[in-house]
């Protein structure tokens, strides 16, 4: 018997369905029925579905969010969508995304009905014959390094009638048989990956993105695996989250690695060293351009490509693109030698691990060894802002933070952002909010509310 799911926000639609389609004739029971993706997806965590209908635009979730969902979370259900009317392009995309077939609800007659789900049955009987669930081999297909998986083409990946499961972003699996060519050939590159016999189905996806991971993440050139095996044994990543910290301080203690090569080199290292979790080292580097985003203004000019680093080696090039172009930048905008504004970075940096501080720019040019008058010019031309403005700003943003993501008394606040009187410091907050303390954290939590 094939255990089917039925998902449709209409109630009558989903009763005539079941009540005129001939059903058991081809050996189909609706074991359940839902009203939108989001529904499906919570009863798919306990109900055994092989065959999913669905529509595709329903509230809350449509069908095409739903298809995607399912064909990584349980690959192993076949999918066929339902719907009002025959736009073709609606149809090839779902196709696409993974659908073994259409209904056009409206167009239904009796002996359409048969003749649709003798196609839909036949299609599901010619892929369980041709051995893809059973067989112990499939294909991986990831995306080369340095490409940018946006410009792949979202050509037809339903090749030759074989099941492709989606594993990752970059990263599709084709069940059995022989190796295929995938559309966009020359972007992607192929390992054959065994031991998929007797791995659940549902469970499938996930352990061979956790296999991907292992085996291709720190690999100097991952394009030349060939082969993984699933039971394959790989060292385990560090999953430690105060990691993070280290890995970010790594990036923004000192900026040194901008211009000294054996700086850079070291940074490099002492980050692989960590081994960190590919989750773990996107949130490093996302907190480094959060860090350097204060320091360095129009950052943001700098971070193109930051979403499609798949491996290490493209967190390497990305950096590299970062470090090349504000080295372009300084010599650029800058009327300074690097080792200036090297210093005033570091003032910067320096001043950032203690806000609450109440800094001179007398004493920091002493520390940096430069006069006060060439310290102040250089700042301001450097980082965008006169001195004192950005000290301010700098126990704004702060005081800001602890407003929204703690309970902290507004005096403790005040206290903590280096301001001793609290209504001294709200008559500054309100200067630069339009809003007292307590009014900001209120209008926040109101909004988050709604």
């Amino acid at each position: 018997m094939i255990r089917a799911m039925i998902v449709d926000d209409e109630r009558l639609v989903r009763k005539g369905f079941i009540s005129t389609m001939p059903l058991h004739k081809y050996n189909i029971e609706i074991v359940a029925e839902e009203r939108n993706g989001k529904a499906a997806l919570e009863t798919l965590l306990t109900a055994q579905v092989d065959l999913l209908f669905t529509d595709l635009t329903m509230p809350v979730m449509g069908g095409f969010e739903l298809i995607e969902q399912v064909r990584t979370l349980h690959p192993h259900i076949k999918i066929v969508v339902l719907t009002c009317h025959e736009d073709f392009k609606f149809i090839q995309k779902a196709l696409r995304m993974g659908a073994i077939d259409y209904i056009v609800k409206l167009e239904l007659e009796e002996d359409m009905m048969e003749e649709v789900l003798k196609r839909i049955t036949g299609k599901m009987a010619t892929k369980q014959d041709s051995g893809e669930y059973g067989a112990d081999q499939g294909f991986m297909y990831a995306v080369r390094p340095g490409i940018e998986v946006s410009t792949l083409s979202d050509a037809d990946w339903d090749i030759q009638g074989r099941t492709v499961v989606d594993i990752d972003l970059g990263f599709k699996l084709v069940l059995g048989g022989e190796a295929v060519v995938p559309p966009d050939a020359a972007r992607w590159f192929q390992i054959r990956v065994e031991g998929l016999r007797y791995t659940d189905p549902s469970n499938l996806a996930k352990r061979v993105q956790r296999l991907k991971d292992a085996a291709l993440f720190y690999e100097e050139y991952p394009e030349n695996t060939t082969y993984l095996h699933l039971n394959e044994a790989y060292p385990a990543f560090n999953e430690n989250e105060a990691d993070v910290k280290a890995g970010s301080d790594f990036c923004t203690n000192s900026l040194a690695w901008l211009y000294n090569d054996a700086a850079y080199n070291q940074l490099l290292m002492e980050l692989r060293r960590l081994h960190l979790h590919p989750r773990l080292v996107r949130a490093v580097f996302y907190s480094a351009y959060s860090r350097w985003s204060s320091l360095i203004p129009n950052l943001s000019q700098t971070s193109q490509g930051f979403e499609h680093c798949l491996y290490w080696q493209d967190w390497i090039s990305w950096l590299e693109r970062v470090k090349k172009q504000l080295l372009v930048r300084q010599e650029k905008e800058f009327a300074y030698s690097r080792d200036i504004v090297e210093r005033i970075l570091e003032a910067v940096e320096y001043i950032s691990k203690d806000y609450a501080v109440d800094y001179s720019q007398d004493e920091l040019a002493r520390k940096y060894h430069l006069s006060r008058s060439y310290f102040s010019q250089s700042f301001k031309d450097i980082v965008g802002k006169p001195f004192q403005q950005y000290c301010k700003d700098l126990k704004l943003a702060k005081a800001k933070q602890l407003l929204l993501q703690t309970d902290t008394q507004v005096g403790t606040i005040a206290t903590l952002c280096g301001y001793d009187d609290t209504r001294y410091f709200s008559r500054i907050f309100r200067e630069e909010t339009g809003l007292l303390p307590t009014e900001f954290r209120q209008a926040a939590a109101s909004s988050t509310r709604q």
